[in-house]
């Protein structure tokens, strides 16, 4: 049996390095939307176009925040702690969690579907929302949980030869 300390400070880790990444992905979407207005800014100027409205640059900043949290705390991180949870309860290898966060994530995707159309979706529509839903989770999974899964399959390997 686990030691209660031993709780605490792994799940301390998960929410540290969680958050952390939660940040630096809103820095990077709002990074890569300055870029973007800019170039578009420019592309108006040399176009002879419209600039736009003098709101267009902040609005992209907090929508980038927002998408950026809504995502991370509301889809990523509940689904890489289910996966965690689960795994570690069962004590399987660090990469059982890849597919174990993809259904929790598809689970949670599902209920808010179904909050924000005030019942279950059309399921075509929600079908095709999921087809983005792996590369935004995977990366989310492998920049926050890939090294020590890296690491857990070669100590598991070491130990088998």
């Amino acid at each position: 049996m686990r030691r209660p300390m031993d709780s605490l400070v792994r799940t301390l880790w998960f929410l540290a390095k969680h958050g952390m990444f939660l940040m630096l992905a809103a820095v990077a979407a709002c990074l890569v939307w300055t870029a973007l207005y800019f170039a578009l800014l420019l592309w108006a100027v040399i176009t002879d176009s419209g600039v736009g409205g003098p709101l267009a640059w902040p609005a992209g900043l907090v929508a980038c925040v927002l998408g950026c949290a809504a995502f991370g705390l509301g889809v990523a991180i509940p689904a890489c702690a289910v996966a965690a949870v689960f795994r570690s309860r069962l004590r399987w290898p660090r990469m059982v969690e890849i597919p174990i966060s993809f259904l929790a994530a598809c689970a949670l995707w599902l209920g808010w579907a179904c909050v924000f159309h005030g019942g279950i979706p059309d399921p075509l529509e929600f079908l095709v929302s999921l087809l983005w839903m792996p590369l935004p989770l995977g990366t989310w999974w492998w920049l926050t949980e890939g090294p020590g899964a890296m690491w857990d399959a070669l100590r598991r390997w070491k130990a088998a030869h």
